[in-house]
């Protein structure tokens, strides 16, 4: 979907500064330690942090390495809209998928 790293990282600075009002050195800042782990999960397990809704930190163990979820995608299931701004990861902890808001994203 996307070319580089750097076009992820402008595309979510970008709904950052947009959407959520960061300035965008804050906004960018942001989007680098996003991408970063994302790279990450696909190689891996990767400890992340994160603010919930309610207000409390939630760590998590995740990944979206296709051999360490064992999911295999179903046919004819619709295809979502692409969102920069949610993280969708698999919860090795939880043994379920999860998503959060890239402006949550704590560590």
């Amino acid at each position: 979907m996307f070319k580089s790293i750097r076009s992820q990282v402008a595309t979510l600075a970008n709904a950052l500064h947009n959407q959520k009002g960061f300035t965008l050195s804050a906004a960018f800042k942001q989007a680098w330690k996003v991408v970063k782990a994302k790279q990450e999960m696909k190689a891996g397990k990767v400890y992340v942090t994160y603010t919930k809704k309610d207000g409390t930190l939630r760590p998590a163990t995740g990944t979206t390495a296709p051999t360490l979820t064992g999911y295999t995608p179903k046919g004819g299931a619709k295809v979502r809209k692409y969102n920069p701004l949610y993280v969708r990861y698999y919860d090795v902890d939880a043994q379920g998928f999860r998503q959060f808001n890239a402006a949550s994203f704590a560590a």
